[in-house]
Formats: C-alpha cells, structure tokens, sequence
C-alpha cells in the first residue's frame, strides 16, 4: 500500500511498485529518489 506524508510544503509519498499513488503524484514535479530494498520515496511539490 502507499503511505502519503505532509512535510511542510513538500508532500512525501511512499508508494511500491504496484502503488497507485504514482499517477495521483503524477500531476505534480516528481523527484525519485529510490532507498535501501524495494521501498522508493516520491517527494511532490505543489
């Protein structure tokens, strides 16, 4: 499942391979920064 974070002005997804918060994050710039594992970070800024 994905699990969606509001930091400050930056919204912090947290989404896997089958996430559907990738075309939700979509809309939005996209910066990928994959970690440790299959776990990958979606950072979106309005």
């Amino acid at each position: 499942r994905a699990l969606c974070l509001i930091h400050k002005n930056q919204q912090v997804v947290i989404v896997d391979f089958f996430g559907i918060s990738f075309k939700f994050c979509r809309q939005f710039n996209i910066v990928f920064r994959c970690l440790m594992k299959l776990q990958c970070v979606w950072r979106c800024k309005f």
